[in-house]
């Protein structure tokens, strides 16, 4: 049985009775050394908050969080605590598109600009720089769209440049931001040249709102996410008091500059919470979910077919780049015959997602940025299968069947 309930954002919320899973339900002998070498690297990170979840041969093994899910409150992580997890959103992003495509109604060489682009509104039909209009969908996907913008960074990290330069509200809307792009003078040839763009995997979430007919969070949601038992990701707020009871505190590394409010106030403010449009950045770097929920969609996409997956086998190749002769990947980060993997990370938030070939895939996630230097997710990436090497005997159980009481 489930409850629907009108949700913050006006969308129908879908809330299972009861999550079940707790800490306890991961502490088994076999897991011992598995804790203590999760405790030390919390520590070592200074993380206030962790959670983790891992699966082998298509059952879930172990889910158990670490640290704090609110310092403050001295609430402890718990496996239903959800978390940002930043650019693992755009796995979920393309595997959408991915899911349009195979309906017929997207295609992947489709132009998204011009009058016969898929994003055909008058506003967006006459690009400053022509080379916009070759932009296709695929672009967008392997980054290599060739946006340049004239602060030379991403866009959807400078909310408040765009909003003066565009003469708009703080924040500025995305449309808003997408005119900015638009008018650029520069442009690289699309498909030339790779440059990692968040701005082009929100567009991604402009294309699934205007093929399917909705927004984009409920497209994912009731089409993509529920039909596989994901009942509970939703999109991240930018505000504190706006995110949800089980969502847990993000929080920086202590000595972070502030940032001046997106709100355009003047005030200084925290870079986790008014510091970035993260609601801009939904497609991009905008989802909250529990590692639970998380290790779920990707056993989804994974071509494992110890699991029902809700793309076809060519999709799934071309997300991780197996057809593609210069390797890139759409939604995946890095991929190879031995494993796939997908970074996330912003103020607040870290995350790693990993398929390995031995049928096994985990998820770490945190609520805290580090500062200690770049080799953070290599040694989550070692951490993990330290972890798994220390784990001689996989039990029998499936927590997956002990995550709802509907």
């Amino acid at each position: 049985m489930t409850e629907q309930v009108a949700s913050k954002n006006n969308l129908p919320e879908i809330r299972p009775q009861l999550h079940l899973l707790r800490n306890k339900d991961s502490e088994l002998d076999v897991f011992s050394k598995v804790d203590r070498k999760i405790n030390r690297f919390l520590e070592k990170w200074e993380l206030k908050g962790a959670s983790i979840a891992m699966a082998k041969d298509g059952k879930l093994k172990y889910a158990k969080g670490f640290g704090y899910a609110n310092e403050e409150e001295q609430i402890l992580v718990q496996p239903f605590h959800q978390f940002r997890i930043a650019s693992v959103s755009k796995l979920i992003t393309a595997a959408a598109i991915m899911q349009l495509k195979e309906q017929g109604k997207i295609e992947l060489t489709d132009k998204v600009f011009g009058e016969n682009g898929i994003l055909n509104d008058s506003l967006y039909l006459h690009p400053r720089n022509k080379r916009v209009l070759d932009i296709e969908v695929q672009h967008l996907l392997n980054h290599t769209s060739g946006f340049i913008n004239q602060f030379r960074t991403d866009p959807m990290f400078i909310p408040l440049d765009i909003a003066n330069t565009m003469d708009a509200a703080c924040p500025p809307a995305f449309s808003t931001t997408l005119h900015f792009m638009l008018k650029q003078k520069r442009h690289i040839h699309p498909g030339s040249y790779f440059d990692y763009s968040n701005f082009g995997y929100c567009l991604l979430g402009a294309i699934i709102e205007k093929v399917s007919g909705e927004s984009y969070e409920s497209y994912v949601q009731t089409q993509l996410l529920q039909p596989i038992g994901v009942h509970q990701m939703h999109l991240a707020k930018n505000r504190v008091e706006d995110k949800r009871t089980d969502e847990v505190m993000h929080y920086d590394f202590e000595d972070a500059e502030p940032k001046l409010s997106i709100y355009g106030t003047g005030d200084s403010v925290s870079r986790v919470y008014e510091g970035n449009h993260i609601e801009a950045l939904g497609p991009a770097g905008g989802w909250v979910t529990s590692p639970v929920e998380l290790i779920r969609f990707v056993m989804a996409i994974d071509g494992d077919k110890t699991k029902e997956n809700i793309l076809n086998d060519a999709s799934i190749r071309l997300m991780a780049g197996a057809d593609s002769a210069n390797q890139l990947t759409m939604g995946w980060m890095y991929s190879d015959k031995y494993k796939w993997m997908r970074t996330g990370n912003m103020a607040g938030a870290a995350s790693l997602v990993c398929r390995l070939e031995d049928g096994s895939t985990w998820v770490f996630v945190s609520n805290t940025s580090t500062w200690k230097g770049p080799g953070f997710y290599r040694d989550i990436y070692n951490l993990m299968q330290n972890v798994q090497g220390s784990v001689k005997s996989w039990p029998e159980h499936d927590l997956f069947e002990k995550v709802y009481m509907w």
